[in-house]
Order: structure tokens, then C-alpha cells, then sequence
């Protein structure tokens, strides 16, 4: 790229910030370093609809959607942008109905409900919200509302097995949602839903409640080399009759960085996932492994897209998990989240991709800029930086 054909399509005082990026404009070096990069990426995904803000998932084709917004909204918060992120609660807390929130909102309408985790992660937003000095009175009575039908039952399937305290999931209401082919259905008692489920409960003060799901978990869940990813219950059977699946998935590292877990063995294990700037979805191993995305959709690309695509979001949550076991110091964790530097200076300068192909050398695929693949690296950089 020489300099006449950037001033051909951009303003050359308004480069955007970039990584290892020398050619000159104007006689400036428009550099950054990842924080920075990642802050201004930030900004384009927070958006106008009508007349609230919302969160657009990824450029060039995704749209708005409420479990995105919400794990992208952790890295809004980290990056001091409270104000828009509490509009944004306030505008899907208006929605809530019966335990459950929209991934969709446009208008004055709401639309497709089926998301378990999408409601934990609100929580999580207010929690975090909370802990930064916020006014959360009437957001918290939400995550009340929330808790109380997931204990009963919401009317889409979703509830705690009063047993064990988990909560069951129906199938693909988990962000590994592709949902036709149900490629990865996760039907049960999914790891992650467990742990926001934890955090969510000793949030709101039912620690007797979350005392008895975290047993539930290091029972049922707990095996020789890590954590189960999901316990299968295809037909609403209690945990107690559920049975483990036989996957390594990234999702059990939210048992750690959701404050529920402090188990080194879940980074050992998940540590054959790891590719540079990304992790795996699932081991290599594994007969449903797919190491390439491509061709066609339904038979090829989502078989792959949640088994053994590599992503970028929760890769950072390993070098999260290093540095909150004490595995390694935060300058070392720091060092492994920096291999995204080649992601960020690829495809869509200063952004971070959706996914890679989990076989070498993992080309970037998917959106070329992914909300929560930017806030989540900036979230976990900004962390261990401080």
C-alpha cells in the first residue's frame, strides 16, 4: 500500500491507528499501541437505532443482537464508557419478560427470545456496572426478576434442576448456537451457563443457592484432566441423570474468570486448543473436529464454525485465567494476548476478526470486524496492564 493509494480513499489526517504500519503520510507515522487501536475500534460498533443505542456484533453483515451486546458491553465498561452502556441495559431491561430479554430490539417491538446465556450476561453487565459506582437500584430489579424465573421456569424451557441448582439450557440457546444443522446443540446443563449462573446467584446474595450449584458443578462436572463442557440432558433429566460429553471446549475457562473456580487444570487442558491470536472450539482430537471453514454452509462451514474454529473472544480468556491462578505473571499473560497483533493488522486494519480456521495457517474467516472479539482483548489488556 503506498501512500497515493491511501490518500485515494481516505482522509491521510485521519488514518486510523494501526500496529507496525511505516508508511508515511504527510510525513506522519500513524502507530498505536493494542490499547489504543483497540479503544478506537471500539467506538464503530456502538450505534444509533431510532432513538436508542445499540451494538452492531460485526461488519460487514451482522446486526444487533443481545448476547453480543452484552459481553461486549464488559470491554464498553473497562474502557470508561458508562454512560452509553447504561442506556443500553436500561433499554433491554424494558423489555424483560417472564425470565428472558430479546436478542433483538428495533423500535418499540422485541424479537426472538431464545438465549440463556444472554440474561446471565446482563447480570454480569450490572455487577460490573455496580463495582464502577453506578446507580443500579432499578437495573438490579431486573436481574431479580431474571433470577426468580430461571429458579421456577421461564415459558421457553429454560430452569434450575432443584436438585442440583443448575440450570438446564434448551438446545443451541448457548453462544455455540448454530442451530440448523444443531451442530452443537449443548443441550443440558452447558459449563459456562453454570458459571454465569454462580456469579449471578452470589451477586444477588443467594449464596446458599450458589453454595449448592458450585457442589453440583465440582461433582458432576469435575473429571481427571479438566471440566466437562456440557453434561447432556436431551430430555430436561436431572443433572444427577445427565452424562458427560466427551469434548474439550474453551467455555470451562469461565469457570475461572467468572470468579467461580480456582483450578490450574482447566488451563492445562485447554491449552491444546491455543492458536495464535485465537482458541480453539474444540480439540483436535475429537471426531467432530473441523479445521477448516469453508464451503458450503449447511454441510461444511457450520459443522466447523463451533467445532474447532478458532476464536478470538475467549482467547483472551486464557491469558484472564493465567494471570487470576497466579500461572504466570501479568507481563507473561500479556505477552500471549499481544499474539493478536497479527489479527489487528490483517483484514480490517485495527480490528480483530470473528474466527480463524483451527488448522494452520489459520486464515482469518468470518466478519472481518467482531464487536466482541475487540472488547474482549481490550477488556483482558487493560486488566493485566493495571
Amino acid at each position: 500500500v503506498d501512500s497515493v493509494t491511501l490518500t485515494g480513499v481516505l482522509n491521510p489526517a485521519k488514518v486510523p491507528a494501526q500496529l507496525n504500519f511505516t508508511t508515511v503520510v504527510d510525513d506522519r507515522q500513524p502507530t498505536a499501541g493494542i490499547a489504543e487501536s483497540l479503544a478506537e475500534a471500539l467506538e464503530l460498533f456502538i450505534v444509533k437505532r431510532d432513538d436508542l443505542k445499540t451494538v452492531i456484533a460485526g461488519y460487514p453483515w451482522f446486526l444487533d443482537w443481545g448476547r453480543d451486546t452484552f459481553i461486549f458491553m464488559r470491554g464498553m465498561l473497562a474502557a470508561g464508557k458508562i454512560e452509553d452502556s447504561v442506556k443500553i441495559l436500561k433499554a433491554f431491561a424494558a423489555f424483560e419478560e417472564n425470565g428472558t430479554l430479546p436478542n433483538i430490539i428495533y423500535g418499540k417491538t422485541a424479537g426472538n427470545r431464545d438465549t440463556t446465556d444472554a440474561q446471565l450476561w446482563f447480570i454480569r453487565c450490572v455487577q460490573e456496572a455496580e463495582a464502577l459506582g453506578v446507580d443500579v437500584t432499578v437495573l438490579k430489579k431486573t436481574c431479580e426478576s431474571l433470577i426468580a424465573n430461571y429458579i421456577k421456569g421461564t415459558p421457553n424451557g429454560i430452569h434450575m434442576d432443584p436438585e442440583s441448582a443448575l440450570v438446564w439450557s434448551p438446545s443451541h440457546f448457548t453462544w455455540m448456537d448454530t442451530n440448523y444443522p444443531a451442530c452443537t446443540p449443548r443441550i443440558g446443563y452447558p459449563v459456562e451457563i453454570q458459571a454465569l449462573w454462580i456469579s449471578a446467584l452470589k451477586y444477588t446474595g443467594r449464596n446458599e443457592l450458589a453454595d449448592r450449584a458450585l457442589k453440583s458443578v465440582q461433582k458432576y462436572f469435575k473429571r481427571e484432566t479438566g471440566y466437562a463442557d456440557c453434561l447432556a440432558a436431551p430430555n430436561g433429566e436431572p443433572a444427577s441423570k445427565a452424562w458427560m460429553e466427551d469434548t474439550i471446549r474453551c467455555n470451562e475457562l469461565f469457570l475461572i474468570t467468572l470468579g467461580v473456580l480456582d483450578d490450574p487444570l482447566i488451563l492445562r487442558e485447554t491449552e491444546e486448543l491455543l492458536v495464535p491470536g485465537g482458541i480453539r472450539s474444540l480439540n483436535a482430537g475429537h471426531p467432530l473436529y473441523r479445521g477448516i471453514y469453508a464451503g458450503d454452509e449447511d454441510t461444511v462451514r457450520k459443522p466447523a464454525y463451533h467445532n474447532g474454529t478458532a476464536w478470538v473472544w475467549p482467547f483472551a480468556l486464557y491469558a484472564e485465567a493465567l494471570s487470576m491462578t497466579k500461572s504466570c505473571s501479568n507481563e507473561t499473560a500479556l505477552q500471549l494476548l499481544a499474539s493478536s497483533v497479527e489479527n489487528l493488522n490483517t483484514g480490517c486494519l485495527c480490528h480483530m476478526s470473528e474466527i480463524a480456521d483451527g488448522d494452520a495457517p489459520h486464515a482469518q474467516k468470518g466478519c472481518t470486524a467482531q464487536a466482541w472479539s475487540v472488547s474482549e482483548v481490550l477488556r483482558v489488556w487493560l486488566k493485566l496492564s493495571r
